[in-house]
């Protein structure tokens, strides 16, 4: 036989019995169990080979002028193809493109991987930069590129009335201010440019913000004026001579009359209800002066401008006229209220011959309570025997937070009644030692929820009810070891 004779390839061929051993042996092979982990309270480590980097951030892209950008960074090492753990120690070396020679910000994360990272941002800064984040962690390394847009750092703000006629006097007002911490800029010099249709108004004008960044100027606006008014006001320079500016417009009414302005101030603007109250009105022409002998009525009726005919009765007894300082004064009374309290507006309407009708506002708030109050509960619930504390702010029918030393009192049918008073800002924290137990009168049912009734001041004042979350026992397991414990 030759050495390529097919019937010796077949005698070193394995035989059937031998291939079936060998299979055997494999499959006994991974029929072995293996080695379970040890049952520990903390997670396993991931291990594996680090591929590479990722870098979370969380912060803005927007930058303003003079203020500082705050980053929070976590810094994770890729693990296989897939998976990420928090990457301690890891160093990230800050660099922006407008000043590349710098010394370079260096932050090392925490054991968690993570870290903040604030980067002052200079008042001549561009206004798009690049900033180039490095990630080392041992032997891996990778960069990060982040565009970032930047703000000026000073802010005007104007507002106008959004219509005017043309002869009249057009006022705006405004607010120039630092846009990192909305600080005012006063004493600064301002430029006031107004132009309609046709092109420019007059020569600019100056005018200087007040201490706290306001600035009030009128504007005459020409008999001629034709379309729409554009009034434009510019700031100073900043370092990078670039000057903020904000624009305001208005509706020029043609063939309109001038009108009139009506100011109504109430005697009081927190009142009792069904209360007398004394209102003063206050009529001005659009140049500010005082308009004599204009007829005022409370109402939102009309007023007919023109005087009735001769002979007949001039006014009626409800209507009444302003003096020569513009000035009148009308009785009203506050209306019933069914609920805590109401905001009624008091309209006046006003005449006069050559300046045509008017309506004047005033907003009163109609109460029979002299504070209000909200709730709320330490924890979200009051836990059984454990009870918990309750935070109670108090403020006035105005709005602004009640003094110090303003009486609370809280009473239900399982808390009993326990009494607190406020501190300086208006809050009042009232301790619950513990709840009684459940009954069959509580309105809120005891079990879940249970009432409250809650009177505030002294004296005669009204008591509110509320629910209040309640529970017998707590809910929430506490764990034997310290809660950061398991965590990557």
């Amino acid at each position: 036989m030759t050495d390529h004779d097919p019937r010796r390839a077949f005698a070193r061929a394995p035989s059937p019995r031998a291939c079936a051993a060998l299979l055997l042996a494999l499959a006994g092979l991974t029929a072995i169990p293996a080695p379970a982990p040890a049952q520990t309270g903390a997670r396993r480590r991931l291990t594996g080979e680090v591929r590479g980097l990722e870098l979370q951030l969380e912060g803005s892209r927007s930058a303003v002028r003079g203020g500082t950008l705050d980053w929070a960074l976590a810094v994770y090492e890729v693990v296989g193809l897939d998976v990420l753990r928090p990457a301690p120690g890891a160093r990230v070396q800050l660099v922006t493109s407008y000043a590349p020679a710098a010394e370079p910000r260096i932050l090392t994360v925490d054991g968690a991987g993570r870290g903040l990272l604030s980067l002052p941002v200079p008042e001549d800064a561009p206004d798009r930069f690049t900033v180039s984040l490095e990630v080392r962690r041992g032997g891996a390394r990778r960069r990060f590129e982040l565009p970032v847009q930047t703000v000026a750092s000073r802010r005007l703000t104007v507002v106008a009335p959004p219509q005017t006629v043309p002869g009249a006097s057009w006022p705006i007002l405004g607010r120039f201010e630092r846009v990192a911490d909305d600080a005012p800029i006063g004493e600064a010099s301002l430029t006031v440019r107004l132009r309609d249709a046709e092109g420019p108004l007059g020569a600019p004008r100056p005018v200087t913000t007040e201490a706290d960044g306001s600035f009030v100027l009128a504007l005459p606006v020409p008999r001629d004026a034709t379309g729409q008014l554009v009034a434009t006001v510019q700031g100073p320079e900043d370092a990078r001579r670039n000057a903020p500016a904000a624009q305001v417009r208005a509706a020029l009414s043609q063939g309109a009359g001038p009108g009139l302005l009506v100011g109504v101030a109430p005697e009081r603007w927190v009142s009792a209800p069904q209360a007398p109250l004394r209102l003063d009105i206050v009529v001005r022409d659009p140049e500010g002066r005082p308009v004599p002998g204009a007829r005022v009525r409370l109402g939102s009726q009309p007023l007919a401008p023109e005087l009735p005919a001769a002979g007949a009765q001039r006014d009626a007894p409800n209507v009444v006229r302003t003096n020569a300082r513009g000035r009148a004064t009308l009785s009203a009374r506050t209306p019933r209220i069914s609920a805590p309290w109401f905001d009624h507006g008091f309209v006046v309407s006003v005449a006069s011959a050559g300046f045509g009708s008017a309506r004047g506002t005033a907003r009163v708030r109609v109460t029979g309570q002299d504070w209000a109050a909200r709730l709320a509960v330490g924890g979200g619930a009051l836990a059984g025997s454990l009870g918990g504390h309750v935070g109670v702010e108090v403020v006035g029918t105005d709005g602004h937070p009640a003094p110090a030393g303003v009486p609370v009192a809280l009473s239900g049918p399982r808390l009993g009644t326990l009494r607190g008073v406020t501190d300086a800002a208006g809050f009042a924290w009232i301790d619950v030692p513990s709840l009684r137990s459940v009954s069959d009168g509580d309105p809120c049912g005891g079990a879940s929820s249970t009432a409250v009734r809650w009177t505030l001041g002294a004296g005669g004042a009204r008591p509110i009810s509320k629910c209040l979350a309640s529970q017998n026992q707590l809910s929430q397991s506490v764990p034997s070891k310290s809660p950061m414990s398991g965590r990557r």
